[in-house]
């Protein structure tokens, strides 16, 4: 049985390497075993992160707070959950906290920097402000509004917490309306009217299917608003909207021509710089779409626009970057975009280029000479007792030629020196599954079990045997551990009975029987009827366990 360190050792490997499935199972494994350990909760909130299950992450940043309130990363782990599910001033006060315990910790210093940035670029809350409730009063289409209690109570709510905005609206209309005012814009007009959502959403290039979206909702205009004539668009947005039709009818000259002019009129609107980059980007032209993404980017910093609009314009520079096969620039650029805004979208493209890289990468490392090498290096090392030195060999053996499996049982020789069974028994197995018949791997296999199951080393040397049976290592290695178990007997000959089964109960082997629901009838089983045994020695799974039993003492048979 692993103990808690071991499992966490292993969820740090499968963090490192990015399975993050295994890191959470190994992690959870070691919880179980060492439920006040606020590492071990603190390793699993990041592996969480890792896949997006933020609440989750959350629920274990603060069960690390819980049990060490004194370690700084314990609210660094907490911080960065909220911050992900967009409680940024709850993030925000978070990582004060944890400064105040550890003041020099530079991953709350940027982790409170970063939220702090994204909170100013954040439109500010129209409802807040202090002149929010005079506008309101002064217009006639809201002046009753505010003599309704159950109005102001909402009013109250999104003065409080501006991310209800969006709900309050589509529950009551005259928010919308209210709204307007405040923005000094007629909101029925911006919901019902055109829009370039054709090119904002070009990042993907992707159209949303019909099918699966919800229908809009239909929102009554309130009849305390009188009617108005729809605002007219700008001189800018009217060429913009003539670009847009040119694009969708792939006319991308003509589309340019409105696009260039609507940035004569406003050269302010980064917009208008990114559906110009779109349209290079349907003509193939990559570079171009780049070079105008990277200048909206640049010209959108300048006039504060909406952090999604930079996070655009970063997309569609690493889409290009894609088309063009440069899929590193690709990764950097999506994750550019996704420091300003994590769209689902986005992650998921990132991640699929991610696995490209990798893959080329692994393609390009791959070198069985290389490997060989390396390995022989490890060799000399391992025959020096150079242990540490000789795993760095094997790593990198590995990494040249994965496929080769002597390396994993050279690796595995160093990890049983060094005392790490749990990794030498992962070693051996992955060389196993290269080599099925591969000897040494069992031989190994059964020396990094040795100190902790002998019965379990046992029955990995009789596989082996079934592959050899004339093998003179495997039946020496048996004998051993026959003699071992011999030995223990004859220990606990000065022994009572009772300080027998004290001593046999903290054999991790003998507390997984005993824990058997199954075994522990047959047991009391047993005591009534003894000779029930004869029945259930004929499973050999069960005689396995009664033999293990019997010799370490906890069941004698008369």
């Amino acid at each position: 049985m692993s103990t808690a360190d071991e499992l966490k050792a292993l969820g740090n490997k499968a963090l490192q390497s990015e399975s993050y499935g295994d890191a959470i199972k190994y992690y959870s494994e070691a919880i179980e075993l060492d439920p006040n350990n606020h590492v071990l909760y603190s390793n699993r909130s990041a592996a969480y992160a890792k896949q997006e299950k933020f609440e989750e992450a959350l629920k274990d940043g603060e069960k690390c707070v819980t049990l060490n309130k004194s370690w700084g990363k314990g609210y660094s782990r907490k911080a960065a959950a909220l911050a992900y599910l967009g409680r940024n001033s709850e993030a925000e006060e978070c990582y004060k906290e944890g400064l105040k315990v550890d003041p020099t910790n530079q991953a709350l210093k940027e982790g409170l920097a970063e939220v702090q940035r994204k909170s100013q670029q954040r439109p500010p809350n129209p409802f807040s402000t202090p002149e929010a409730i005079m506008k309101l009063r002064a217009d006639p289409r809201t002046r009753e509004y505010l003599n309704d209690p159950s109005f102001m109570q909402m009013l109250n709510m999104a003065q409080s917490n501006p991310q209800l905005l969006t709900s309050l609206m589509q529950s009551d209309p005259r928010f919308m309306t209210a709204l307007g005012v405040l923005l000094g814009i007629d909101m029925a007009d911006i919901s019902s009217g055109a829009d370039d959502s054709s090119m904002d959403t070009s990042d993907q290039f992707e159209r949303p299917n019909p099918g699966t979206m919800d229908p809009p909702k239909k929102t009554e205009k309130p009849k305390e608003a009188p009617s108005e004539k729809p605002k007219e668009l700008s001189p800018a947005d009217q060429e913009k909207e003539k670009g847009n039709e040119a694009y969708k009818s792939k006319r991308f000259e003509e589309a340019l021509q409105h696009y260039d002019k609507a940035i004569e009129l406003d050269a302010t609107n980064m917009t208008y710089i990114l559906n110009k980059a779109a349209v290079y980007f349907e003509m193939g032209d990559f570079d171009k779409c780049i070079e105008l993404a990277e200048k909206a980017v640049e010209i959108g910093r300048e006039n504060r626009a909406d952090f999604k609009q930079i996070a655009k314009g970063f997309a569609r520079a690493a889409n290009a970057y894609v088309k063009q096969k440069k899929y590193e620039l690709a990764v950097k650029y999506f994750n550019k975009s996704l420091s300003e805004f994590r769209d689902p979208q986005i992650v998921k493209r990132c991640k699929q280029i991610e696995e490209i890289v990798k893959e080329q990468e692994r393609k390009a490392y791959f070198d069985p000479v290389k490997s060989e090498e390396a390995r022989q290096n490890g060799n000399q090392c391992f025959q020096k007792g150079q242990y540490p030195d000789a795993i760095k060999f094997y790593d990198e053996a590995v990494k040249r030629n994965p496929e080769e499996p002597k390396t994993y049982c050279n690796r595995a020789a160093c990890y049983i020196k060094l005392g790490e069974f749990v990794l030498a028994d992962r070693d051996c197995d992955e060389t196993l599954k290269r080599d099925p018949k591969f000897i040494k791997a069992y031989l190994r296999k059964a020396q990094s079990w040795k100190t902790r199951d002998l019965d379990k080393a046992a029955d990995i040397l009789k596989e082996a045997q079934k592959i050899e049976p004339e093998n003179r290592e495997v039946a020496d290695a048996l004998l051993d551990i026959k003699d071992q178990k011999a030995s223990k007997l004859m220990n606990t000959s000065n022994l009572s009975e009772e300080e027998i089964k004290q001593r046999a109960m903290q054999d991790p082997a003998v507390q997984e029987i005993l824990s058997d629901p199954g075994i522990r009838m047959i047991l009391n089983q047993m005591q009534e009827d003894p000779k029930a045994v004869a029945d259930h020695l004929k499973n050999p799974i069960i005689a396995k366990k009664i033999e293990k039993l019997m010799e370490a003492g906890i069941l004698q048979m008369r």
